[in-house]
């Protein structure tokens, strides 16, 4: 009822420590480094939204994932973090029985602790402590990352839901990429199983979530925070679910992409509003800067919403650029999208390179308009767009 809600919110980079990493610093993956989850060692966490937030005299604490294969960076809590509990884990995570970084001291927190339930007390206990100074905290919940794992109260809901059935699912791909194309070559017969099973975890998972959401921002309440406190709900990435044969992310299709994106601060804009402006996952330390008053680095490629928040009308971009390494059967891609057009370019040998969608007439990606005639005037101007973009 007082949220400023973003329908074109997105990731740049669809994959955990890329997106997380613009997140923290404002800029593409091709600009802080981290292009892939094995990147994980250049994120440069001197220069963060937690350092510019702590030179603005806040107190910042993280409570949950932080980038993937975190054990390997060391238990010194990264610059500019006061509070520091993030998870141990290759995946950057556990659900019953998990490993954290405790402000330094790895800890082993026993089987009978769900971690979203203990990442919550851990957030309630921060802001409770801080709640007559400015902080920044951060809660990012390993669900409903996959294996997800339901807490025990939990797994029996949405037994009897329908399950979502868009119509990319299990859709033609002969005029997708082969790297597409194989993977429906090599889904069994349980493919669909599989995906309905994962899907159904998944939102189990997320239950727990809903609770902390609602009993963080009950404690805010509570407090006589919540007028003057910036709350933002988002997402690392999407997760395609048997759309166009796939089974995961690493890829410039609109399930992998698009996120949450919902920010709150009632003192400032009490009115619930939408948005259809191209907001990105950079956009965020930018904003959360401007609204403490905190300096930022002038090569951010992230904009503060600030002035569409404040102006709808105001002038904004047009156009984004969606860049990930592939993974594994997943070719390395680079692609623009504006309101109404997408354009990926897929490095590969031979096969389909280019697609080329109409995301007005054709949301779901159906129909590859790359190699139409009708449409070769787009595909060049989608090209050099995308060239100007990713500055090759």
């Amino acid at each position: 009822d007082e949220s400023l809600s973003f329908r074109n919110g997105f990731t740049t980079n669809p994959v955990c420590t890329p997106s997380r990493a613009s997140v923290l610093t404002g800029r593409y993956t091709h600009n802080n480094g981290v292009l892939s989850n094995g990147h994980f060692l250049l994120l440069d966490d001197s220069d963060t939204i937690a350092t510019w937030l702590e030179s603005a005299g806040y107190a910042n604490g993280l409570f949950g994932k932080y980038l993937n294969n975190a054990e390997l960076l060391g238990l010194t809590p990264p610059a500019g973090w006061h509070e520091w509990q993030s998870f141990l884990h290759p995946s950057g995570g556990g659900f019953y029985g998990f490993r954290v970084n405790d402000n330094g001291v790895a800890r082993t927190i026993g089987s009978g602790s769900y971690s979203t339930d203990w990442m919550r007390r851990r957030v309630l206990d921060f802001v409770r402590s801080h709640q007559d100074d400015p902080f920044f905290a951060v809660f990012t919940p390993f669900a409903p990352h996959g294996p997800a794992e339901p807490a025990i109260r939990h797994r029996k809901e949405f037994l009897e839901s329908p399950l979502h059935r868009p119509v990319s699912f299990l859709a033609d791909v002969d005029e997708k990429p082969d790297w597409v194309r194989y993977y429906k070559l090599i889904a069994g017969e349980d493919f669909v199983d599989e995906v309905d099973e994962e899907l159904l975890l998944r939102l189990q998972s997320l239950l727990s979530v809903d609770e902390a959401v609602e009993r963080i921002l009950g404690k805010i309440e509570k407090l006589g925070l919540s007028d003057n406190t910036v709350v933002v709900f988002t997402s690392d990435h999407g997760f395609l679910l048997g759309e166009h044969w796939l089974q995961g992310k690493f890829n410039a299709y609109e399930e992998s992409i698009r996120i949450p994106y919902v920010l709150r601060y009632p003192r400032r804009y009490p009115v619930a509003t939408e948005f259809d402006q191209l907001v990105l996952n950079h956009d965020l330390a930018p904003t959360l800067a401007e609204f403490a008053g905190a300096e930022v680095p002038p090569d951010l490629d992230g904009r503060s919403l600030v002035p569409i928040l404040d102006s709808p009308t105001a002038h904004w971009r047009q156009e984004f650029l969606i860049e990930t390494l592939g993974e594994f059967i997943t070719r390395p891609s680079q692609s623009v999208r504006t309101h109404r057009w997408k354009f990926i370019q897929t490095q590969a040998n031979d096969g389909v390179l280019e697609e080329l969608y109409d995301l007005e007439s054709d949301p779901y990606e159906m129909t590859n308009l790359a190699s139409d005639p009708a449409y070769s005037w787009v595909r060049a101007d989608m090209a050099a767009r995308l060239l100007f973009l990713s500055g090759s």
